[in-house]
């Protein structure tokens, strides 16, 4: 079981394809160890993907993995999801903290409990949630230090290496990987194009955690790419 962000070293973006059964999936890349994933579908209307992702809620929470919703703060908190996740032109973060304040203060005066306090590196929750951490997705050393500042709970830093997900972004090497690890408090995680070849090298350039897509979601044996994956990781790491 996850405790914390900190625990989390392999990070699943959960994209769609036609060949596979979206949810079957999901459960696959958990029982390969998938520590945490995310509910990413860009072009799904919203009925869908709330119906999938209360599908996918249940069996996260069955496995206590976090599940992170990407983009979308209303469909994460829908949901009860553990996260949502910003890119750097959604809503801003600022914003979304004091969205989520106020939900969990609605929260807990209708359970006629205490407020929580949302603070970094509280336990993670079990089961259905009130959405409680934020990620953000960042591109420079910048970025990774404003979004710390504005309070995000994890940033993703990236792309590393070209990948098929963000065409338009160019790679950024793994150099801000080691500013990243100097300058920034808060867990991170390398993101773009990493895979089982080049997943040695990120970890040791400072990543202790990772994000994938193709890497689990679009391989042949979803299971197998998992923990394969995830061997690496704890290989490099030494």
């Amino acid at each position: 079981m996850i405790k914390n962000l900190q625990d989390v070293e392999l990070y699943v973006i959960l994209s769609f394809r036609s060949d596979m059964d979206y949810l079957k999936m999901a459960e696959e890349a958990i029982l390969g160890g998938a520590d945490m994933v995310q509910l990413r579908v860009k072009d799904w209307m919203d009925k869908k993907t709330i119906e999938i992702g209360e599908k996918l809620r249940e069996i996260t929470a069955n496995y206590e993995v976090p599940m992170v919703v990407n983009d979308r703060l209303d469909i994460a908190l829908a949901l009860g999801a553990d996260g949502v996740h910003l890119g750097q032109q959604d809503m801003p973060l600022t914003l979304v903290r004091r969205l989520l304040m106020w939900e969990a203060a609605g929260a807990s005066i209708y359970k006629g409990s205490q407020k929580q306090k949302l603070q970094k590196g509280t336990p993670l929750p079990k089961g259905r949630s009130i959405t409680r951490f934020i990620g953000v997705s960042t591109h420079s050393l910048k970025e990774a230090i404003k979004a710390e500042k504005e309070g995000a709970d994890y940033i993703s830093i990236g792309p590393i290496f070209p990948t098929p997900s963000k065409p338009e972004l160019k790679q950024i090497g793994l150099n801000p990987v080691r500013q990243v690890r100097k300058k920034v408090n808060i867990p991170f995680f390398a993101i773009g194009g990493i895979d089982q070849e080049n997943i040695g090298e990120v970890i040791r350039a400072g990543a202790e955690r990772v994000a994938v897509i193709h890497a689990v979601s679009s391989a042949k044996n979803v299971r197998k790419a998992a923990q394969e994956m995830k061997r690496k990781i704890k290989q490099a790491k030494g």
